[in-house]
């Protein structure tokens, strides 16, 4: 099947504004999303356990792997909310807390969902 999609986005002050629009032409798209989608969940289970904390750049990559997240989006994040890449220490329990309400968080907070 046939598909395209755009994205449109813009800075107002510090706020991370972006209008997405998508098409998606075919009836099994949908579904193949999903399952790529609780794959990428599963994955990121197997790697991490709950108790231990782990640089914030593992995490700042793994959001674009589950959410699909832009590099600027991800960027404008980490310094509205004076993230340090380099130094920073998260536990999975704090990254889905710290993401869950930005953009992906329907899918971040699966990661703690049983």
């Amino acid at each position: 099947m046939i598909g395209w999609s755009f994205l449109i986005g813009f800075i107002v002050g510090s706020i991370t504004t972006a209008f997405v629009i998508a098409f998606l032409i075919g009836s099994d798209r949908g579904e193949d999303l999903k399952i790529k989608e609780e794959e990428k969940i599963e994955e990121f289970k197997k790697q991490f356990n709950m108790a231990d904390k782990y640089p914030a750049k593992t995490f700042f990559d793994w959001h674009n792997k589950l959410t699909g997240s832009c590099l600027f989006g991800r960027q404008q994040f980490v310094n509205e909310n004076d993230i340090n890449l380099d130094v920073d220490m998260f536990t999975v329990a704090e990254f889905v807390e710290l993401t869950k309400n930005s953009y992906g968080g329907d899918v971040i907070r699966k990661i703690t969902e049983e």
